[in-house]
């Protein structure tokens, strides 16, 4: 079945406005306490590899083990401040704030955060200011010479990504555009 151009433009709209509203309340109310029982944690292995939707998103922060989780690395604020930006379309998370990670978190933590959501190679796209670790440093220089899935999905600076395909300005935030629906070369 072909869908029109107006039909996936209309889907995607409706898409969009049908994602929850995420507070920090929320993302506090999710973050794991002394007083948590243990028996409603989730072992990570038991949720999806790679989280491509907001309800995923959710679904993660409620029933994971942050602890043991590379989003454990974030403050509250910043935990927030990312998940308040994450843009998701049906085909993953297709933009963000990089100075969400970039201000908190090492090139490594911010490896794996981004890994959970099927997007490594955008650690690329992230200015990390002095990177004294070694292994940091290698991470960095692996995705900057084009490693692992950066050709395959080009990224744009500053560029929030917006439904239909397309990405619009905004600063230190980056589109990703496999995710966006962008088609590239």
């Amino acid at each position: 079945m072909k869908i029109s151009p107006v039909n996936l433009a209309l889907a995607s709209v409706l898409f969009a406005l049908s994602q929850p509203a995420f507070s920090r309340e929320d993302v506090s109310a999710a973050l794991p306490t002394e007083s948590a029982p243990a028996e409603t944690r989730v072992e990570l292995r038991e949720l999806p590899l790679i989280i491509n939707s907001f309800d995923e998103l959710n679904r993660y922060l409620r029933l994971a083990d942050l602890e043991k989780s590379p989003l454990r690395h974030f403050s509250e604020d910043g935990l927030a401040k990312f998940v308040d930006s994450a843009t998701f379309t049906e085909l993953g998370l297709a933009s963000f704030d990089t100075s969400a990670i970039a201000d908190e978190l090492t090139p490594t933590q911010a490896y794996g955060v981004l890994a959970l959501f099927g997007v490594d190679a955008a650690i690329a796209q992230l200015d990390f200011g002095v990177v004294q670790s070694d292994a940091d440093k290698r991470l960095l220089d692996h995705f900057a010479e084009g490693g692992a899935g950066a050709k395959n999905c080009p990224l744009i600076n500053n560029k929030q990504c917006v439904t239909p395909a397309s990405c619009a300005p905004k600063t230190s935030w980056v589109c990703i555009t496999c995710n966006c629906g962008i088609q590239t070369p």
